[in-house]
C-alpha cells in the first residue's frame, strides 16, 4: 500500500503550495487553505507556527505570538513540536495538536515530523524568495523603493484604471552637491536617507515614493494630499553633525507636478512631471512647477533645436559677434568677448533660445570649438592685414571638461592658425557650476601652462567665489551683471560688497571686468572703486565682425563716454 506522502493527497498539497511567486503572507494563506485534507488524514486539529529570531541578532527576543495555520476547534492535549532552522539562524517552531480523543501513533508522528519539515521548507523558500525580490525593488543606499518597483506599480495602477486618483511628483534636491561638499560623503548620504525615509513614512497604502538615482526621486501621491506633500518636502530641515557641532541642513527640492486625469498613462505621468521639473529649473526658475499643456510646445521646440543644430552648424547659420571690453581710465578698446548668434530664415535667434538646450545634450561643446576656431581665423586675418589686434575671449561650457583632450584641441586650433597665446582668453562660468573641482583646476592649470589667459564669468553668483580667488590661478574675474544692476539705485550694503570684491581682486593682481554696464552712474561708481575694465551696452552691443574691425581701427572711439 502506498505511503501517505507518496499519495495523490500529498502531491496535490505540494503542487498547490510550492511556488516561486508567493510572498510570506501569501504562502501562509495558501497553506491554511490547502492543509485541511492532510490534517484530517493525520488526525490533526490545529497547527500553530512560532518564530524565534537568531540569538544575538538585533531582533533577539522571545518567540513571536503563535500564528494559527489551521484550527478545527477540537484540539486537545500537548502538541507535537518540530523545530525548523532558518537561513538567518532563527527557528520556526511548528506545533501540531491532536484532535480530541485522538492520540498520534508512532507512524503518524513520523508523518507529522515530515509534514512539519515540508511546511518549514515552504516557509523558508518563500522568505528567501521575498528577500531576493525586495532587493530587486529597493534602493540599497536609502532603503526606499527603486525604479524597478515604480514601473511595476505604475503599470499595475494603469491596468486597474486607478492612475486618475494620483498626482505625480518628479523631484530633484536643489543644489545637493553643495551639501555633499560641505558635509562630506557620509553625512550627506545620511541626509539623503533621512529625507527619503521621511517621505516613505508619509505614504499611505497605495502611494509610491522611489529614488530614481543620485538626488532624484519620484512620487505618486493621492491628489487630495498634494498640498500636504508639498508643504512637508519642498523644504525639509534635518539635524546633522559636523566636527562635533550640530547644525540644521535645509534640504530644498524642486518638483515637477502633474495631476493625472482619466485616461492618462503611467508614461504620461512620468514624462509630464519631468517636463514640468525641467522647465521649472532651466527656464522658469521655480521650485514647484505644475505641468501645463502649453509646456509641450517648449518640449517640441527643444527637440527642433536639437535636431536642427548639426545642419545649422554645417550650413554656416552660426555667426560670430564681438562685444568690446573698455578701459575706463584711457577710454580705449582693451579686449573683446566672442559671442554667437544663430541666423535662421533671416531671423537672429538669441542665445537664450538655444544655448541651454545645447548645454543639456553636450552639443554645446561642438559650438564652443566652432566659435573658438572662427576667433582664431579672424585673429589670423587681422594680424596678416597689419591691423591692431586685441585679446579675444571665447566661452567654454563645463561640459567640455568631460573631454580629456580638450586642451590639446584648443592648442591644435591655435597652432593651425599660428595664433600667439597672448591673443587668446578662455572664459569659464563660475566654479560653483562645476561638479568636479579637481578636474576644473587641472583644466585651468593646463591652459595657464600654455600661456593662455583664463577668465571666470558670472563671479559673485555662486557658493565658492572666495575659493576661486584663493585657489585658482586665473587672469581675469568678470563681476556678474546682477551685482552691477544694483548700482543704479545702490544701497550702502551693495556698494560695500562690490567695493570689497573689487579690492580683493585688485590686490591679487587679477584683472577685474564689470559686465552688463548700461548707465553713466554705474561707470562713475566703478571708476571710484578702481574697477578698470567694463563691458556692456553703454559702450557697444555685440558687433558683427565688420563693425568690430572698425573699432580695432579706431581704438579711442569711447573717448566721449
Amino acid at each position: 500500500m502506498e505511503g501517505l506522502f507518496c499519495s495523490k493527497l500529498f502531491r496535490d498539497f505540494w503542487n498547490a503550495t510550492y511556488s516561486s511567486a508567493m510572498s510570506p503572507t501569501q504562502i501562509l494563506e495558501k497553506l491554511s487553505a490547502e492543509i485541511l485534507p492532510l490534517a484530517k488524514a493525520l488526525g490533526i486539529a490545529r497547527i500553530d507556527l512560532e518564530t524565534k529570531p537568531a540569538t544575538g541578532s538585533p531582533q533577539d527576543q522571545a518567540p513571536t505570538s503563535p500564528i494559527s495555520l489551521f484550527d478545527k476547534g477540537t484540539a486537545t492535549g500537548e502538541p507535537v513540536s518540530t523545530e525548523c532552522a532558518k537561513s538567518d539562524r532563527g527557528i520556526t517552531n511548528i506545533l501540531m495538536y491532536p484532535a480530541k480523543g485522538n492520540e498520534f501513533s508512532a507512524e503518524a508522528l513520523k508523518d507529522i515530523e515530515f509534514l512539519s519539515s515540508i511546511i518549514g521548507v515552504l516557509l523558508e523558500h518563500s522568505r528567501l524568495t521575498d528577500l531576493i525580490y525586495q532587493a530587486t525593488i529597493t534602493d540599497a543606499a536609502t532603503g526606499v523603493h527603486n525604479p524597478h518597483y515604480l514601473v511595476q506599480m505604475g503599470n499595475m495602477l494603469e491596468e486597474k484604471g486607478l492612475l486618475s486618483k494620483y498626482t505625480a511628483f518628479f523631484i530633484n534636491l536643489k543644489n545637493f552637491k553643495y551639501v555633499n561638499k560641505s558635509l562630506g560623503p557620509e553625512p550627506s548620504n545620511r541626509v539623503l536617507t533621512i529625507y527619503a525615509q521621511s517621505a516613505k513614512a508619509f505614504l499611505k497604502e497605495g502611494e509610491v515614493f522611489v529614488r530614481l538615482g543620485g538626488d532624484n526621486f519620484f512620487a505618486l501621491i493621492f491628489s487630495e494630499r498634494t498640498n500636504d506633500f508639498l508643504n512637508k518636502f519642498v523644504i525639509f530641515p534635518i539635524n546633522e553633525r559636523k566636527q562635533g557641532s550640530e547644525l540644521i541642513v535645509q534640504v530644498m527640492a524642486r518638483m515637477g507636478v502633474f495631476r493625472a486625469t482619466e485616461g492618462d498613462t503611467f508614461n504620461e505621468l512620468m514624462n509630464k512631471s519631468a517636463i514640468a521639473l525641467d522647465l521649472g529649473r532651466n527656464v522658469l526658475n521655480k521650485d514647484i512647477t505644475l505641468f501645463k499643456p502649453e509646456m509641450m510646445d517648449k518640449v517640441m521646440y527643444q527637440k527642433k533645436v536639437s535636431t536642427s543644430f548639426p545642419r545649422a552648424l554645417n550650413d554656416g547659420e552660426f555667426i560670430i559677434y564681438f562685444q568690446p571690453k573698455i578701459n575706463l581710465y584711457d577710454h580705449n578698446l582693451h579686449s573683446a568677448e566672442a559671442l554667437v548668434r544663430w541666423v535662421h530664415d533671416d531671423r537672429i535667434i538669441p542665445p537664450a533660445e538655444f544655448i541651454d538646450i545645447l548645454e543639456k545634450e553636450e552639443s554645446i561643446c561642438k559650438l564652443d570649438l566652432f566659435v573658438f576656431e572662427n576667433v582664431c581665423k579672424c585673429l589670423r586675418r587681422w594680424i596678416d592685414a597689419g591691423m591692431r589686434t586685441v585679446r579675444i575671449s571665447s566661452n567654454f561650457s563645463k561640459r567640455n571638461l568631460r573631454n580629456q583632450n580638450i586642451v590639446n584641441e584648443i592648442l591644435s586650433i591655435m597652432k593651425k592658425y599660428d595664433i600667439d597665446s597672448k591673443y587668446i582668453e578662455i572664459e569659464l562660468t563660475e566654479i560653483s557650476d562645476y561638479d568636479d573641482y579637481a578636474e576644473f583646476e587641472s583644466f585651468v592649470k593646463k591652459l595657464r601652462h600654455n600661456g593662455i589667459s583664463v577668465a571666470i564669468d558670472d563671479f559673485g553668483t555662486g557658493y565658492s567665489t572666495m575659493n576661486i580667488l584663493k585657489n585658482l590661478d586665473v587672469d581675469v574675474i568678470k563681476i556678474d551683471k546682477s551685482l552691477i544692476d544694483n548700482l543704479e539705485s545702490p544701497k550702502k550694503e551693495d556698494e560695500i560688497v562690490i567695493r570689497n570684491i573689487v579690492n580683493m581682486i585688485n590686490e591679487l593682481s587679477i584683472e577685474t571686468i564689470a559686465e552688463g554696464v548700461e548707465t553713466p552712474a554705474q561707470v562713475k561708481f566703478l571708476k571710484r572703486i578702481h574697477c578698470p575694465l567694463v563691458q556692456g551696452f553703454l559702450f557697444d552691443q555685440p558687433l558683427t565682425t565688420s563693425d568690430f574691425e572698425k573699432r580695432l581701427k579706431a581704438p579711442h572711439y569711447y573717448e566721449s563716454i
